[in-house]
């Protein structure tokens, strides 16, 4: 009968009944308990990431290195860490109130009631789907929704023209926001429009964000033509991918177009 109970407790056969959404964004890693309640001290991925602060439902996944060991985890790490689905089951969590601490936050979940509990859940992964962000203002974009966007460069050289290749045109002049990893733009700037005879050259994808003192950092991955009319990765001479590092500020960005996932940039296309 003991036995019984306890096997009804497992966190695996718990977590199994669950159905996470697909479009699961890590927010945040939880860096063990605060006190003696339950609260739980997270360390978010933006230095302000108000979206801890808007979503109520958070998904936590076990502690990574956790996961690695039960499922043996070698080539899907690294798909894991550039924001793909957790590599195993997560649960949800309703939030009572989350708040800043410092570099960190402070929350308190439902259901969590005493230090062991929350201890229990160091180094687990806090994922928010990405339909409950907030609405960002006119203008403003979240870091994970640039990811994946193709980035054309106004300095076509002698490149035929693209009339297809023009992305809708947008304002923009950024400041840090992010929730989650996530740029703010906030235009002050007239628009840019693009003369639709406007030359362009595909440069790559955007494959991650770097969060540069400065300004965000768009790290492109580049590409060239492959066999099939498939993009693939253009390498240096060592075999690796070559990538572009573009400053996300208005004198570079000229358009930023997510519905098509095309960004427009005003930089050297062999930089």
């Amino acid at each position: 009968m003991t036995d019984s109970r306890a096997q009804s407790k497992s966190p695996q056969s718990h977590e199994a009944q669950y159905d996470p959404p697909a479009d699961l964004v890590e927010v945040a890693r939880v860096a063990g308990a605060h006190g003696v309640r339950g609260w739980v001290k997270l360390q978010p991925f933006s230095a302000d990431s108000t979206v801890l602060d808007s979503v109520r439902t958070w998904w936590v996944s076990a502690p990574q290195k956790a996961l690695e060991q039960a499922l043996r985890v070698s080539a899907d790490r690294d798909a894991h860490r550039s924001g793909e689905m957790p590599l195993g089951p997560v649960v949800p969590h309703r939030v009572v109130w989350s708040k800043v601490h410092g570099s960190t936050w402070l929350a308190c979940l439902k259901g969590l009631v005493d230090r062991d509990q929350a201890h229990a859940l160091k180094g687990s992964s806090v994922w928010v789907s990405r339909k409950d962000f907030p609405e960002p203002d006119a203008g403003e974009y979240y870091w994970v929704d640039l990811v994946g966007c193709e980035v054309y460069s106004t300095d076509a050289g002698n490149q035929p023209a693209d009339s297809g290749d023009q992305p809708g045109r947008s304002s923009i002049s950024l400041e840090q926001d992010a929730s989650i990893g996530s740029d703010s733009v906030d235009s002050s700037e007239p628009p840019v429009t693009l003369p639709s005879d406007q030359p362009s050259l595909r440069i790559g994808v955007v494959d991650q964000i770097e969060d540069n003192p400065a300004h965000p950092l768009l790290s492109v991955l580049r590409q060239k033509p492959g066999a099939g009319g498939q993009w693939v990765p253009d390498l240096n001479a060592r075999g690796k991918p070559i990538h572009t590092l573009i400053p996300f500020v208005a004198a570079h960005v000229l358009s930023v177009d997510l519905e098509r996932k095309r960004i427009m940039v005003d930089w050297p296309a062999d930089f």
